[in-house]
């Protein structure tokens, strides 16, 4: 189960927002989980830039891990185009409407929205 959520925070706001519920920021892991929370962001069409997941560069290096279960490559892959692209510095992942909702990096403390899972 999901929970989209408007107001706008930093990543480690919502991360701990997530965690305060009893959930974590979206893992997405397959197609059909990923094709279901677009349709549901593009659905709502709030005008948000997009959404916060859970992931995360833990290494700073060219890839990004769900923040649960750090050390092992995702299992399902939805990355714009050069993403992650900047490992440095844009640490965290979101779901991007500029992309359509594929996924990049982003810096952590940029305020957009997010989306729990529970």
């Amino acid at each position: 189960m999901y929970r989209i959520f408007d107001e706008h925070v930093s990543w480690t706001t919502a991360k701990e927002n997530c965690e305060g519920l009893g959930g974590k920021l979206a893992e997405i892991e397959t197609y059909e989980e990923n094709e279901f929370i677009k349709n549901e962001v593009r659905t709502r069409d709030t005008g948000v830039f997009g959404y916060w997941l859970g992931g995360y560069n833990l290494n700073q290096d060219s890839d990004m891990e769900w923040i649960s279960i750090p050390g092992q490559v995702m299992p399902f892959d939805y990355m714009y185009p050069g993403e992650p692209n900047n490992p440095s510095a844009s640490l965290c992942m979101g779901t991007w409407k500029v992309y359509d909702y594929q996924w990049g990096d982003y810096g952590c403390g940029t305020t957009i929205s997010y989306i729990c899972e529970f």
